[in-house]
């Protein structure tokens, strides 16, 4: 069975994926490189939102996101979590979290406190 490099994704759900940025800690520098958007790219039909500022504390611009895959458009931190999949590297806070629409898929590395802190 050979790879169809242009999938079609018609029967699924998901037509459009958001990326935040992490705000947790001041200077986070983790986000998705430009060849991720580019591999993205041969989903026809799934519409991709990075937030404004995406890949900015790593040196990239939002040209190098859009030389990489020409449809991605750049939202507002509440705009990125209204979307039917949201891909994060670390959990969403709370408030984050209430910003997804019921039946949205969240894919995150689910970073919580491990440890007791007192208060």
């Amino acid at each position: 069975m050979g790879k169809d490099k242009n999938r079609e994704v018609d029967h699924l759900k998901i037509k459009t994926i958001g990326f935040p940025r992490m705000h947790k800690e001041e200077g986070e520098k983790r986000d998705f490189t430009p060849s991720l958007f580019e591999s993205l790219s041969a989903f026809k039909g799934v519409r991709i939102f990075l937030e404004k500022n995406y890949g900015s504390a790593m040196g990239f611009t939002e040209a190098d996101y859009m030389a990489a895959h020409s449809g991605i458009e750049f939202v507002a931190h509440k705009e990125v979590y209204i979307k039917d999949m949201v891909i994060v590297l670390r959990a969403p806070i709370g408030e984050e979290l209430d910003l997804m629409e019921p039946g949205a898929v969240l894919i995150s590395m689910l970073h919580y406190d491990t440890r007791f802190s007192p208060q």
